[in-house]
This record gives C-alpha cells, sequence and structure tokens, in this order.
C-alpha cells in the first residue's frame, strides 16, 4: 500500500468519501471514493460525461432502490475549480462557485456555506447518512473546503473545514467512521490527513482503491474512485482517471 493512506485503509466501510489537496507535481487535486455494502449500492459505476463532470451511472436501474440517493453528479467542473459530493448538493455548489470571481471574492468555506444550507442529511433510515461535499479552487496556491451535514439532536448540524493544499498532501472526509455495523457510525471530528501519492490521477486513484482492498475478499464494498487533477491556469484543462470495480472484475 502507498505510505500514507493508513488512515483509509482502516476503514472496513467508508461508505462515500472525498479528498481535497495537491498531488505531487503541485497541482490541485480532488478524488471521489465510492463503496457500497447493499445490491443497489454496488451496482453502480463512475462515468465522465462530456468534460462537464464525474457522475454515478447504474449498471442495472432495476437494482437501484432510491435513485433520488445513489445517481448525482459527484464532481462538477467549472470555471474555477471543482464541486464534489456525494449527492444531488453538487449542483448547489456547482452553480455558486461557477463565475463567482466576477461578483466577489468569496472563500471556499463561504461557497459551501451557501450552497449547503438549504439541506440535510439523507432521510435513508436507520443510517441517516451524512451528506459530504467539497470546493477546491483552481490554482497552484488554491483553497480548499470540506462539509459534514449530519443528524443532530432534532436538527441538521453542519460542521465546514477549510484549508490550504500543500504538495503531496490532502485531507478526507467520509460518510461513516469506518466500522462496519448497524446502523453505521457517522464520520466524526475534522477531516483526516492523508498523502496523495502519485503524479498522474491514474496513480492516485489505483493507489486509493488498492488501499481499500478488504482482509476478507468476502467483505469487498469497493464500487469506484475517482481523481481529477486541475490545470486551470497553464491549460484550463484537467485529468481525470476513474477506476471502476465493475471493469476490473
Amino acid at each position: 500500500m502507498a505510505k500514507g493512506l493508513e488512515s483509509l485503509e482502516g476503514m472496513e466501510y467508508p461508505g462515500r468519501a472525498i479528498i481535497l489537496g495537491k498531488s505531487n507535481s503541485n497541482l490541485q487535486t480532488a478524488v471521489y471514493i465510492l463503496t457500497g455494502r447493499s445490491t443497489s449500492s454496488q451496482a453502480r459505476i463512475l462515468v465522465e460525461k462530456e468534460r462537464d463532470g464525474i457522475y454515478t451511472q447504474p449498471l442495472d436501474i432495476k437494482k437501484i432502490e432510491r435513485p433520488d440517493l445513489l445517481i448525482y453528479p459527484s464532481i462538477l467542473f467549472n470555471s474555477e475549480g471543482v464541486a464534489i459530493s456525494n449527492g444531488q448538493q453538487t449542483k448547489s455548489i456547482n452553480e455558486l462557485m461557477d463565475g463567482f470571481y466576477m461578483s466577489s471574492k468569496e472563500r471556499p468555506s463561504e461557497i459551501l456555506a451557501k450552497a449547503l444550507r438549504d439541506w440535510t442529511y439523507e432521510d435513508d433510515k436507520p443510517n441517516y447518512t451524512p451528506r459530504i461535499s467539497g470546493c477546491l479552487m483552481g490554482g497552484n496556491a488554491g483553497m480548499a473546503a470540506l462539509a459534514i451535514l449530519k443528524q443532530g439532536y432534532n436538527c441538521t448540524t453542519t460542521d465546514i473545514f477549510e484549508f490550504g493544499t500543500s504538495r503531496g498532501k490532502g485531507k478526507l472526509i467520509a460518510t461513516y467512521t469506518g466500522e462496519n455495523k448497524d446502523p453505521l457510525p457517522s464520520f466524526e471530528g475534522v477531516p483526516l490527513a492523508v498523502e496523495l501519492p502519485g503524479d498522474s490521477a491514474k496513480e492516485i486513484a489505483e493507489n486509493i482503491y488498492n488501499a481499500l482492498a478488504p482482509k476478507n475478499p468476502a467483505k469487498d464494498f469497493r464500487v469506484s474512485v475517482a481523481a481529477v487533477i486541475l490545470d486551470l491556469i497553464i491549460t484550463n484543462n484537467s485529468e481525470v482517471y476513474i477506476k471502476n470495480r465493475h471493469e476490473t472484475e
């Protein structure tokens, strides 16, 4: 396993997870991790659609029990960077990011706070899965923010974390703690520090996918890992690589 991914390796079932940071080549990097226990969650892949972004897509729509929660844009590209999340809230973040620089100089944390104010955790009793989201600004000196919305006492609690990114490093937030039990315990505390091992999107995605490999092959919950490296300043472009378990078996 690549060094620096021990915390991810220790999660038997993270659910969905986001990593924001920089590659070894010092470019802004976003990673979306998709794992699933149910047949419905496993019956998906991640696909890139016309350079617009990366979406979850059903392998068999008849197996998808909650398309409102399972089919969504996980990463959307915009003029300032990327919006990323585990649900439809990706669209809300993307709309605020795209072209925001022309009207104000909002920070990533401010964008997430505005975009998520009308959202709540998922209504998938008994887990009440948190909504995790991220905002990654392009540019070598860019900023990033991660957010988690989860069930509180008769309310939705919202935690937002803003940070600067540095070469080869990332911050990870997941929907769950990593314990495989029922109901699934929601992620707690601040985002975890990890490394982003690799110079290319392919190398990063492959290393993270491998870090998720279970000790017990019968409990392989991996679905997909997508990595995006932004190069907005130099080429106004991005490098994308998607590792789908369905395509490797």
